[in-house]
């Protein structure tokens, strides 16, 4: 009995189970490093600066639980629901200075090109800034480099 109650109490002290970083980087939708925009009540606005994992545009409106500080740099891990992006508490999301060269190791191993995604169709230029693509190819918006295939990014020109 004593012991299903220091489990109970140890579960609900600490609730999260932090995942392994593959398993990380496998599970979440979205890995990308971002600045705090702005932040309300119950919502987070980040620009995105560079997008390792997952599609959200030049900006990105999430709920979460964690504390941001505006002009810092954090790369985050999030889950997609209900057609929105969430930060799990239990994930990897930390500010970039703490991150591990393992973690860059393994985010630079996502795959650049994904054939699947490739895509047709024209794109409104005011849809988003340039960036430049993971193959050093630099588009003129977001929507351009999608319709190749092109699946990580910074935003920006290529330097």
């Amino acid at each position: 009995m004593i012991t299903y109650l220091i489990i109970l109490i140890s579960t609900l002290l600490n609730p999260c189970e932090k995942l392994s970083l593959s398993d990380e980087i496998t599970t979440r939708e979205l890995i990308a490093v971002v600045e705090l925009s702005e932040e309300g009540d119950n919502y987070i606005i980040f620009n995105i600066i560079q997008s390792y994992k997952g599609f959200a545009g030049n900006q990105l409106a999430m709920r979460g639980e964690f504390q941001f500080e505006p002009e810092i740099h954090y790369l985050i891990f999030a889950d997609l629901k209900n057609s929105r992006y969430e930060l799990n508490p239990c994930s990897w999301t930390q500010n970039l200075h703490n991150v591990s060269q393992q973690t860059f190791m393994e985010l630079s191993n996502l795959v650049c090109f994904d054939p699947e995604e490739v895509r047709t169709g024209a794109c409104d230029r005011s849809w988003s800034p340039p960036v430049c693509g993971c193959n050093g190819k630099e588009y003129n918006n977001m929507c351009e480099m999608h319709n190749e295939g092109i699946m990580k990014y910074t935003r920006g020109k290529c330097q």
